[in-house]
């Protein structure tokens, strides 16, 4: 799974990632995290990104976002496997 950071949101070439509707419930939920990372990091006074209680939430969002994703994909593979034994 790719990092979530605001680092390397701002750094992608792209501003937003657009939402493919056909794309798997995990991976329209990791674009719509990035996205909101961009779009907090845009609006976000620089000086404010220097105050580590912010700094520290930000961490905490992307570690909860990236275990978020990781259970939702674990859940749509396991929902995929029933079906395929039924």
């Amino acid at each position: 799974m790719t990092a979530l950071s605001v680092q390397s949101v701002m750094a992608s070439s792209h501003p937003y990632t657009p939402i493919p509707k056909d794309a798997p419930l995990w991976r329209r939920t990791e674009l719509r995290l990035r996205n909101m990372a961009l779009f907090t990091a845009q609006r976000t006074p620089s000086e404010l990104g220097s105050i580590t209680a912010i700094r520290l939430r930000e961490e905490i969002i992307e570690r909860e976002g990236k275990l978020l994703v990781l259970l939702l994909k674990e859940w749509e593979e396991q929902k995929e496997a029933e079906r395929r034994l039924s």
